[in-house]
């Protein structure tokens, strides 16, 4: 039968020789008060009793523990279970692993009291432990087993106040749920599974208060799957989006559902908008093609790329180093530019009826409609329009701004202007710029022709 005592007391400076590649604002904070341990097991390899086991830092913690283990050499049959309990003072020392020199911005409340358990049975090991911080409250569970490396965890938070831990943040309460179970890590094995739901029951943000969201997520045969909700003031909308793990490239898509978002109410807004600002957004992203659409009224969206998009990514920056290039040159080669384009197109147009034109309107400007077409091909170049018709901001009302461009083998052409027509309250004139960008040279043509002519 085996049985040991260990008491020791060590100070600062022994301490400092355990910590290493620590910051120092660590090794500056650690209180200058002796660590006083004490232990005592009693017992063989069939049975070994942790009889008493105290960590005591004079104004930091202490900490009580004790438990129990059977059968210490079997992997097979090796069970037991460990008790700590752990009371808090003043911890802020603590702060200092973050390498910056405490500040108040990171805070350890004093007076917390932790309750854990650990426990082991063959290859399963689980875990439990409740943190209370004054009226909050931290809950956790956790199972995992080292053979089928099956594992569970549930997180509950009640009234956590996480401003007494960043208290120059603007956190406040905090009660949220997380519940996470599975088999496997590796998300692309076929065989691994998990399951996760998760909900927000309050945060308190500076004057917001958030609630209302939930969250559900899976992973089956290297399938990701999320779905959202969110009810709430600053938000309602619901999500689903998937994703497969098991490729090389992104393969996925997404569909959001907005019914409102408070801009109002997150001061993006100097007033309420007189209709909600709504919209749906669906994503897809597969191995030979990128698609994105979003309706808002009359508001549509739409863009269309023929690559995937890692490629596409990779196109734009070798486009704009080749660009970047021949600028630096001082002399541009469309045809080489051309080449180097992605295989790419969007095309927005909107109307009044629109959240885009709400918000406008909270703003004093507003217009009749607007349209924007752009695509880029190697074999086209690069195309677009653009144009907005009677766009008033105040007392200023412009009838009709437009923009185009198109690329040829030797050269860009550019066209642009604004044009009041002769119902315009305010004055008539037409201003329009014509240019080209050529290889070596570029010139601009600027026209202006008053309600006289």
């Amino acid at each position: 039968r085996l049985s040991a005592r260990f008491n020791a007391r060590i100070g600062k400076q022994d301490v400092m020789l355990f910590a290493g590649d620590l910051p120092d604002t660590f090794k500056d904070a650690y209180p200058f008060r002796p660590l006083t341990i004490r232990a005592g097991t009693e017992g063989n390899f069939k049975q070994m009793q942790i009889s008493r086991f105290n960590i005591d830092l004079p104004g930091a913690f202490t900490l009580n523990g004790g438990g129990e283990i059977w059968n210490l050499t079997d992997s097979l049959t090796r069970n037991g279970s460990i008790d700590f309990d752990i009371r808090t003072q003043n911890l802020n020392f603590l702060t200092g692993l973050t390498g910056v020199t405490p500040d108040g911005s990171i805070v350890v409340p004093d007076s917390m009291h932790l309750a854990a358990r650990l426990g082991l049975d063959g290859s399963n090991y689980d875990a439990s432990l409740k943190l209370k911080e004054r009226e909050g409250l931290l809950n956790l569970l956790a199972r995992y087993n080292t053979s089928t490396e099956a594992y569970q965890a549930d997180l509950h938070v009640d009234a956590l106040q996480v401003h007494h831990f960043l208290p120059k943040d603007s956190i406040y309460t905090l009660s949220a749920k997380i519940a996470a179970k599975g088999k496997g890590f590796d998300p692309a094995n076929h065989r691994t599974v998990a399951a996760v739901q998760a909900s927000l029951g309050e945060l308190q943000y500076g004057h917001w208060n958030i609630s209302g969201i939930d969250l559900t997520a899976g992973l089956k045969s290297t399938l990701a799957t999320v779905h959202m909700t969110s009810d709430n003031a600053l938000l309602k909308m619901q999500a689903d989006a998937d994703m497969r793990l098991d490729r090389k490239y992104l393969d996925g898509k997404v569909a959001m559902n907005v019914e409102n978002v408070g801009l109002h109410e997150l001061g993006i807004s100097p007033k309420p908008l007189k209709h909600p600002f709504a919209f749906t957004l669906g994503a897809e992203a597969r191995h030979d093609s990128i698609k994105m659409n979003m309706d808002a009224g009359d508001l549509d969206f739409q863009f269309r790329a023929r690559s995937t998009l890692q490629k596409l990514m990779d196109q734009g920056t070798v486009f704009a180093t080749l660009l970047t290039r021949q600028i630096e040159l001082k002399q541009l080669d469309h045809a080489e530019l051309r080449k180097a384009l992605p295989s790419a197109g969007m095309q927005l147009k909107a109307g009044k009826q629109n959240p885009v034109s709400y918000f406008l309107a909270t703003k004093d400007i507003s217009f009749d409609d607007f349209i924007l077409r752009f695509g880029t091909t190697p074999r086209r170049g690069i195309n677009g329009r653009t144009a907005i018709h009677g766009l008033r901001m105040d007392s200023l009302q412009l009838d009709t701004i437009f923009f185009a461009i198109s690329q040829d083998t030797a050269r860009m052409k550019l066209q642009g202007g604004v044009i009041n027509g002769p119902k315009n309250p305010q004055f008539v004139f037409r201003s329009t710029l014509t240019g080209e960008i050529r290889n070596e040279d570029a010139e601009l043509t600027l026209n202006y022709v008053d309600a006289k002519g």
